[in-house]
């Protein structure tokens, strides 16, 4: 099996020129949890992609999410202070939106009954002010907010839907902030219009989830001994010496980065994983693992058809502002000619990079802000162009 020996990704793409696209997979990484509490939880999701049936890592979209618990309103805190037009189907619950923007429709609202303490959550509201689209709402003392629904007339809107017996999942709503409410109401089992007395409980939490992604486009891949087990459907670390980390590079001097596995000789027995957020903002949890392959992931992989066609692109160039240099990546997912120019806003070519036959693969283009003449290109707006087998484009700033 081939090993990522601790190289960079992007350094290890210019090394190894194109890299086959042909049966990619993508993995997805078990969930891990870095803290928790009973209003907090630090946890770590996504997926790690690999060229054809080996462990060369060609992509990654793993993130951080950061919840933390502003608010529960059950029965014990909240009555049910609804009104209108509300029904169930039996799969659904439903709140009925202004029939044309001005007269009243449902309103599906837990609050305190007492109107002084500012403590609830509007999960559908279609009257008074908010007939025209209707809007959501929560309120946590000073912790509050409003969301427009932006429902048409005469429609009934889905508020929930059925989890299993009278209970009914919440849908999800999502206020400024990485703010969620979510949760389930439960009812006696009528079906039909809605009386406050059917709805007999509810659970709902508004969660501030913020979310710290890891991807291909913004860190780098840091690993040594990441390999596919022995079945081919997981990603491996081995322990002892092994690690996979992604960095954003350092803050302050201290480094900024999410390690899903750490077996080198600066880690405790066992193994850890760690994310860094730079100054002294480290959350360490230990992995316990035994001597040999550490499975990181799920053992369920996405295979990619070799016959669907995968669009050739352009990456986010890097670093933007360039100054003067500037990289891309350049994946081609079909075969054929391209081309791909340093064009100025009035659409004149500056430099051409890439103008060959390309196998399906992936690799870096870079221009040292000169032109064709070996002039160095003025401060300005300028485009990444790729034509040929494919078409795309990226805008970037030179300055000087």
């Amino acid at each position: 099996m081939k090993k990522l020996m601790g190289i960079r990704w992007i350094a290890g793409l210019a090394a190894l020129g194109v890299i086959s696209l042909a049966q990619a997979a993508t993995f997805e990484v078990r969930p891990l949890t870095l803290a928790s509490g009973p209003n907090y939880a630090m946890t770590v999701t996504g997926s790690i992609s690999t060229a054809g049936n080996t462990s060369a890592i060609t992509g990654w979209n793993v993130a951080v999410a950061t919840s933390t618990r502003l608010a529960r309103f059950t029965p014990a805190n909240t009555a049910n202070m609804s009104y209108g037009d509300i029904s169930c189907d039996g799969a659904q619950l439903l709140v009925a939106t202004s029939p044309d923007g001005f007269q009243d429709g449902g309103q599906l609202f837990f609050r305190s009954p007492n109107p002084q303490l500012d403590l609830g959550v509007a999960v559908a509201d279609f009257t008074g002010m908010n007939a025209s689209g209707g809007q959501a709402m929560y309120m946590a003392g000073a912790a509050f907010d409003f969301l427009p629904l932006n429902q048409p007339n005469n429609i009934n809107y889905v508020v929930a839907t059925r989890a299993g017996g009278n209970v009914y999942n919440l849908v999800s709503l999502a206020f400024f902030g990485g703010v969620k409410v979510s949760g389930t109401i439960t009812t006696d089992g009528t079906t039909g219009p809605l009386s406050p007395a059917n709805i007999v409980s509810w659970d709902i939490s508004v969660d501030e989830v913020v979310e710290d992604a890891f991807t291909s486009a913004n860190s780098t891949l840091l690993a040594s001994l990441v390999d596919l087990d022995t079945t081919g459907a997981a990603l491996t670390v081995m322990n002892p010496d092994g690690f996979l980390t992604f960095s954003k590079g350092y803050q302050g001097g201290h480094p900024y980065a999410l390690s899903l596995a750490d077996f080198t000789t600066q880690a405790p027995p066992g193994g850890q994983a760690g994310y860094y957020q730079g100054a002294f903002a480290v959350t360490l949890v230990a992995l316990d693992a035994p001597a040999g392959p550490y499975v990181f992931t799920n053992v369920d992989l996405t295979a990619v058809d070799d016959t669907a066609p995968v669009a050739s692109r352009l990456g986010r160039p890097w670093p933007n502002p360039a100054n003067p240099r500037i990289s891309v990546e350049f994946a081609v997912g079909r075969p054929g000619n391209y081309r791909v120019r340093v064009v100025d806003a009035a659409g004149r070519t500056v430099a051409t990079l890439f103008d060959d036959r390309a196998a399906a693969g992936s690799l870096v283009l870079q221009w040292d802000g000169r032109d064709t003449a070996g002039r160095g290109a003025p401060s300005g707006v300028y485009f990444l162009e790729m034509t040929g087998a494919g078409r795309d484009s990226r805008r970037f700033t030179l300055v000087r």
